[in-house]
């Protein structure tokens, strides 16, 4: 399962805090990089100490095993999940999990989106085009 967001849209005082749905913040990235590259670096650095407990939840509703790669404000998210796994119902339920929704407030500090919102309403399924092996 593969997901994507851009940087720049967590950064976006007036967008919904949907990641993709805004766009990039195309004017206010060329007026305040440094803001954009500040934020990215505390996103980065958030996600080399996950939480326990949220490493856990992940596991509890099936996620195996999740990679996230940046590539300037762009980042993707790989998924490798158990074969009856769905997005919307199991993301629902890791966000009712333990802490989860703390650390989801605790991301969004780095993000700059709302802190209310669960993860799977700022991540947003790609469409796979080619796969080499099946």
């Amino acid at each position: 399962m593969l997901l994507a967001g851009n940087l720049t849209s967590f950064f976006d005082c007036l967008s919904l805090g949907i990641i993709g749905e805004t766009g990039p913040l195309v004017p206010f990235a060329a007026e305040h990089p440094e803001a954009i590259e500040l934020h990215i670096r505390r996103y980065c650095d958030v996600h080399r100490n996950v939480w326990p407990e949220d490493m856990e939840g992940q596991k509890q509703v099936g996620i195996l095993d999740m990679q996230i790669f940046r590539r300037g404000t762009h980042v993707f998210m790989i998924m490798d999940t158990v074969d009856d796994f769905d997005f919307e119902r199991d993301m629902a339920r890791l966000a009712d999990l333990p802490r989860q929704a703390e650390w989801e407030a605790f991301v969004a500090k780095a993000q700059g989106s709302d802190p209310s919102l669960p993860s799977h309403k700022k991540w947003r399924l790609m469409e796979k085009i080619f796969e080499l092996e099946k």
